[in-house]
């Protein structure tokens, strides 16, 4: 059984709670290492100092700690309460490949022999303020920072995690230094600021930077007991059962691009916590990537050769059993968490939707590209300009009665075409900043051997449509 080193960093002696919850761990190899240092002044700034403090007293104590023979390390903060099952949890994460201890990944177990070796596996800890946020997230723009409103009930792979409740191996804290990450700032999208990194992402972002992988487990709830709410009862708050809105079918075009739509589809299994249904139309790919595809979908139809994005995403909607639906790009990544439940909760009461978009980044489209999560649903002024495609919500009916996509555009144009028809049949088109998009842009049409051409006759089949005029939103 590996050995495993609980590590307790405190300004003060923690509290009761804290220690129990440490001591009382349903495995059977670990020991308790507390150490207990007085903040000295390194800095004029108090918030900086004591992070500064914070990034000292960890580096201090990790020279003791590698003085042990533990293979694991447990990091802990004083004001934590972590679970009875803390250590069992994460250490089950990295096992030893000698070891025939399956993992739970997404939710499914897995043998220890066919998963690599983990470094650094942490529990969710929630933020001491009224953010509603969690300390674990991913980098989902141009520096600019998610985190999570609530925990992911699997493991997890994340940029950045809590160091108030983390394992790391011998491996990664003898390479790893500790920083307070006050000299860099990013922008938090769920707080709508600019923040300081802080330690816990300058730490992750060192691990990134050396090669290491991160993760949270879903298991390891872990609980500040400084918050005003009994701790029990916030315990139970977050395990209430949510009430869960109409499913809704996801509808996406693959043709080729293995590397990406698996980003895809990991995105929507992490982050869509409600009933939904994947509909996928193969347009001819390649046979490794159709058996993928078969393998992760109940809905799957497949076309003998590429017959363009238009007819195939009609295809998928055809397909679709759900109210709503939406038309999404496979090379996208959907970072947010119950991202699905906020668009349907805009579409609803945007007055008079046909069309909402997203925002993304990478994308030619002016009207809903951005760089990271906002806060408000706008109305697109009529025939004034047009939203990039790259992922369209709407209902089925209403898709239907726009008549799909004209089966005319191959590869460019059927997007701004939609948005034509849909303002003609009196529907309002509107964007929401409140769920950002993650977009490579391009990942397949490059492929094509004659794209340049594509994009031309998806202008003219505009221009013959719509006029001249309009042409001028496609560009």
């Amino acid at each position: 059984m590996d050995k495993v080193q609980v590590i307790i960093v405190a300004k003060g002696y923690p509290s009761r709670d804290c220690m129990e919850s440490a001591l009382n761990q349903d495995y059977g190899n670990f020991t308790v290492l507390l150490r207990v240092r007085k903040p000295e002044e390194i800095h004029y700034n108090p918030q900086i100092n004591k992070s500064k403090n914070v990034a000292l007293n960890r580096n201090e104590t990790k020279k003791l700690a590698l003085a042990s023979d533990a293979d694991y390390f447990l990091l802990v903060d004083s004001d934590m309460v972590i679970p009875k099952n803390t250590i069992s949890s994460l250490i089950r994460q990295m096992p030893e490949r000698k070891s025939d201890m399956p993992c739970i990944l997404d939710g499914k177990e897995v043998p220890a022999q066919v998963i690599p070796r983990r470094h650094i596996v942490g529990g969710w800890c929630q933020v001491m303020d009224k953010s509603n946020r969690w300390v674990a997230g991913k980098w989902v723009g141009d520096n600019a920072l998610f985190q999570y409103q609530e925990p992911q009930p699997h493991l997890i792979e994340v940029d950045f995690l809590s160091l108030a409740c983390v394992m790391v191996s011998r491996e990664a804290l003898t390479d790893l230094e500790f920083e307070d990450g006050f000299d860099k700032e990013c922008f938090n999208t769920l707080l709508k600021r600019k923040v300081h990194l802080g330690t816990c992402v300058a730490f992750s972002n060192k691990a990134a930077d050396k090669g290491y992988k991160m993760y949270v487990d879903g298991s390891v709830i872990c609980q500040h007991i400084r918050e005003s709410t009994p701790w029990r009862e916030r315990f139970n708050l977050f395990r209430k059962k949510e009430t869960s809105p109409k499913p809704i079918s996801i509808c996406t075009v693959v043709w080729n691009g293995l590397d990406f739509t698996k980003r895809f589809i990991e995105s929507l299994k992490s982050n869509v916590k409600f009933p939904y249904e994947l509909v996928i139309v193969d347009n001819g790919s390649a046979p490794e990537v159709s058996d993928y595809l078969k393998s992760q979908t109940g809905k799957y139809f497949k076309f003998p050769e590429n017959v363009g994005f238009s007819k195939a995403f009609n295809k998928a909607a055809s397909m679709a059993s759900s109210e709503y639906i939406l038309l999404t790009n496979n090379d996208t990544v959907y970072p947010q968490y119950n991202w699905s439940r906020v668009l349907k909760e805009e579409f609803e009461k945007s007055k008079g939707c046909g069309l909402l978009f997203p925002c993304a980044n990478n994308i030619r489209l002016e009207a809903n590209k951005r760089d990271a999560i906002g806060a408000g649903t706008i109305r697109l002024p009529k025939y004034e300009k047009t939203c990039s495609g790259v992922s369209i919500f709407t209902t089925k009916k209403i898709f239907d009665k726009l008549g799909g996509f004209d089966e005319g555009f191959f590869a460019s144009g059927e997007d701004a075409d939609l948005q034509f028809e849909a303002w003609k049949r009196g529907y309002e088109i509107y964007i929401t900043e409140k769920v950002f998009v993650e977009h490579i842009g391009k990942a397949t049409a490059k492929f094509l051997p004659d794209w340049e051409a594509r994009w031309e006759e998806g202008v003219n089949i505009l221009r013959e449509k719509w006029g001249r005029s309009h042409e001028v939103l496609f560009q």
